[in-house]
């Protein structure tokens, strides 16, 4: 994975290779594990388990070529500009108006708070939160979070990062239940911002 210092601090710790380069592509320093800070115009590349080998081979040659090329799940080329974005989540749920939640067990799949993001038919993007871990509310399995983001109608929808950082914010007001004692201070969260002549619409469910 290639890394820039706009990340973090500092670059994910762990077992594996880094290499850090300049501007140039040009090998500044190698790392026998992950984990470092970059300065202004450098970035870095990782590796781990039998990729680490082959990244420290290439990197023997002083310089490095980085390319990024994202595709679609046909292997189709994607371009890339200014205000793209792409949200990371496990799994998807829904898809082209089917539930494709893949079968699974254990603490991941079992009832939990969620948090789920899709479109509609018509292109309208939909956030939900699910409470859970608590007495009166239990939070919902993989396959039921898939059921109820078919159930809003959504086409394409995926679960995002749930349990404790499943929290909801509309316009300042938090309007979930998150399921611990206080709110989690989490590293990312994905904001939406409407369009000033398309309000935002918030609908709470019933007896909320």
């Amino acid at each position: 994975m290639r890394f820039t210092p706009e990340f973090a601090e500092a670059t994910p710790a762990g077992a594996g290779v880094e290499v850090v380069l300049d501007r140039r592509g040009c090998v500044v320093r190698t790392l026998s594990s992950r984990g470092t800070h970059l300065t202004t115009g450098q970035t870095s590349v990782q590796a781990t388990g039998a990729d680490a080998a082959a990244l420290l081979h290439t990197a023997a040659g002083g310089c490095l070529r980085t390319d990024s090329v994202l595709t679609d799940e046909q292997g189709r080329r994607l371009p890339v500009h200014p205000g793209l974005f792409g949200v990371n989540g496990r799994y998807r749920l829904t898809a082209h108006g089917r539930i494709v939640v893949p079968a699974g067990s254990g603490g991941f799949f079992a009832r939990n708070p969620r948090t789920v993001a899709g479109t509609t038919r018509d292109g309208k993007v939909v956030l939900a939160t699910i409470d859970g871990r608590m007495t009166t509310s239990v939070g919902t399995t993989l396959d039921e979070t898939a059921a109820v983001a078919h159930a809003l109608g959504l086409t394409d929808a995926v679960n995002l990062d749930g349990g404790g950082s499943t929290t909801m914010s509309v316009q300042g007001t938090l309007v979930n239940h998150p399921s611990g004692p206080t709110e989690r201070a989490v590293g990312d969260a994905l904001v939406f911002v409407p369009d000033p002549r398309r309000p935002l619409e918030y609908r709470p469910a019933a007896g909320s």
